[in-house]
């Protein structure tokens, strides 16, 4: 006796297994997508970092590629999230307004907590306790080195960043002396090695940098912190998401003891600065 035959023959039950599935596919494409199989073929969103590489060593470019300790960071925190970076390079005067048109996700770029709040965004917890500081040539640090007492004597040139922390710091001690203005932190460094100025006032970070990549030039920072600026991350305040995120991440960084290698490995006499009594008192 012959088997019974198959009401359906086998192309048929494959054509109409194949249009089942593109009918779930194409009806989870107009619905609110939920967790299911598919979501582990689903590429995620980049964290879109935005940095203003003007501020050695902590976010800048070398040989046309951006490096620094931000950088680190933006690689480590997109890592923690599982999500793929995209850096966005921006003027520094852009990145807050970028921010809040939301073109980008966070700031991490030398911010400090008082410019991120003036602005009305939310930080994470600091990673770096930073400030004004002088550059100068070493015969001039016993003057000029060790605070603010000299830098308004009427014989003393004074070069800053305009639209700077260190500009508005220069301008509130109302010097005797004249005030140079920089387009940039570079363009104040050569006009103190060519001795146009006496000292350059910037921040730690760039300070210390350039001590170190020209100490052939004799030039020292000095060792008192001039103002003080706690350096983090900048997130919209409604990101609570991120913004818990980003803290974490940070902690973790603290609890392993790679956050203080990171500081050591990338910021010129850190270990010589960090821990001194003028800067945690």
């Amino acid at each position: 006796m012959s088997s019974p035959r198959l009401l359906f023959p086998f192309n048929a039950w494959y054509t109409l297994l194949l249009c089942c599935l593109l009918t779930g596919l194409l009806g989870g494409c107009q619905a609110k997508r939920t967790d299911g199989p598919l979501d582990a073929f689903v590429e995620p969103q980049p964290l879109k970092v935005g940095i203003a590489p003007d501020s050695p060593p902590l976010i800048m470019k070398k040989n046309g590629l951006v490096t620094g300790l931000e950088l680190n960071f933006a690689q480590g925190l997109a890592r923690s999230l599982n999500r793929p970076l995209k850096l966005v390079e921006l003027p520094r005067q852009k990145l807050v307004p970028s921010l809040q048109a939301k073109r980008i996700d966070i700031i991490m770029s030398g911010m400090s907590v008082a410019t991120a709040r003036e602005q009305r965004l939310a930080t994470t917890e600091p990673y770096l306790i930073s400030g004004q500081v002088a550059l100068m040539h070493l015969d001039d640090f016993p003057l000029l080195g060790r605070g603010n007492e000299h830098l308004i004597s009427d014989s003393i040139r004074l070069g800053v960043v305009k639209e700077s922390p260190g500009a508005k710091l220069v301008g509130g001690l109302n010097p005797k002396g004249s005030i140079h203005h920089y387009a940039s932190s570079l363009s104040g460094l050569q006009a103190l090695i060519m001795d146009r100025i006496d000292v350059f006032i910037c921040d730690l970070p760039t300070n210390n940098y350039y001590a170190a990549q020209f100490i052939e030039q004799g030039l020292t920072p000095g060792t008192t912190l001039l103002t003080r600026e706690s350096l983090a991350w900048a997130i919209l305040p409604e990101n609570k998401e991120l913004h818990q995120a980003a803290n974490a991440y940070l902690k973790q960084l603290k609890t392993e003891g790679a956050l203080e290698t990171l500081l050591s490995q990338r910021l010129p006499f850190y270990r010589n600065t960090a821990y001194s009594p003028h800067l945690n008192p």
